[in-house]
């Protein structure tokens, strides 16, 4: 929901928590849930892990913004169920939540999220399609490799998921046209597994949940989606929804269109009759009158 965003990144980061170099985690040195690839893809040039460790609070912003809570279009899902999309994303990549997501909703599971599925989605019960999908996002983390290693932190940080989505899906918040203050959650102690757990994106089967490595998502898209043909759900969600219409003036509550100019034409138009009237009467006369 839009206006969802900096409250969904404040709950993200308290499970992410600071930087992390964890032996058990493929995806290597981490900091607030950014690995370096991750970071590098951002800034577009070699970082280094103390570049990683020195992140500032905008780029952390951003990277969220970009490469998380735009891909599975955080602003146009309902109240709830964004936070709790978009925090699976970040844990397990955004083409996985956005597959079990629509896998929920009865559509094609092609990985992006588009108007077929956001129409699936608000068609459906917040608070049912919250507490599924966090249903399965805990099954298939109990079937990777290192839940042993992982497992009590990423089983708590799902429940907690549940029920902060059902809180904002029964309470949504009101957006508001300012950007509000950009949150950064309180780092823990460095390498504090039940405060950081790694991003989980294992390679998904047909039905999507095949237990894998531990990596962070390395594009914004799914491989499946991206290797879909024009006749799946990923090219007709290629395009963005529409834009709304232009909206009215603020100061007159409509369209400005000034009454004087209004009045002018509606003048001009009466002269402009008036004068062929008066042609077409004096040819009149001049024909049967001589």
């Amino acid at each position: 929901m839009e206006g969802n965003f900096d409250r969904a990144l404040s709950l993200v980061l308290k499970h992410e928590g600071g930087f992390v170099q964890h032996k058990d985690d493929p995806g290597g040195a981490t900091n607030r849930g950014i690995t370096l690839a991750t970071y590098r893809r951002f800034r577009k040039s070699p970082v280094s892990v103390e570049d990683l460790r020195a992140i500032s609070n905008e780029e952390v912003w951003q990277i969220y913004r970009q490469f998380y809570w735009d891909v599975i279009r955080g602003d146009d899902l309902p109240s709830g169920i964004d936070y709790a999309v978009f925090d699976f994303g970040v844990n397990s990549g955004p083409g996985r939540a956005a597959r079990f997501l629509q896998r929920i909703a009865g559509v094609s599971q092609d990985g992006v999220i588009g108007p077929i599925t956001l129409a699936a989605v608000r068609a459906l019960p917040p608070e049912q399609l919250i507490t599924t999908l966090c249903n399965e996002r805990l099954s298939f983390l109990k079937r990777l490799p290192t839940w042993h290693v992982f497992g009590k932190g990423w089983g708590r940080r799902v429940e907690d998921v549940r029920r902060e989505a059902l809180a904002m899906a029964e309470t949504p918040a009101a957006s508001d046209s300012e950007e509000p203050a950009r949150p950064v959650a309180a780092s823990p102690a460095a390498g504090e597994v039940d405060g950081q757990e790694p991003s989980v994106e294992a390679a998904a089967s047909p039905d999507g949940v095949v237990p894998g490595t531990i990596a962070v998502a390395s594009s914004p898209v799914s491989s499946s989606a991206a290797s879909s043909g024009p006749g799946t759900e990923s090219a007709r969600e290629s395009t963005p929804l529409s834009p709304p219409p232009s909206a009215p003036s603020p100061a007159s509550g409509r369209h400005p269109a000034p009454l004087a100019v209004m009045a002018g034409i509606a003048a001009a138009v009466l002269v402009s009759v008036a004068g062929a009237l008066t042609y077409f009467w004096n040819r009149i006369l001049a024909l049967f009158g001589g």
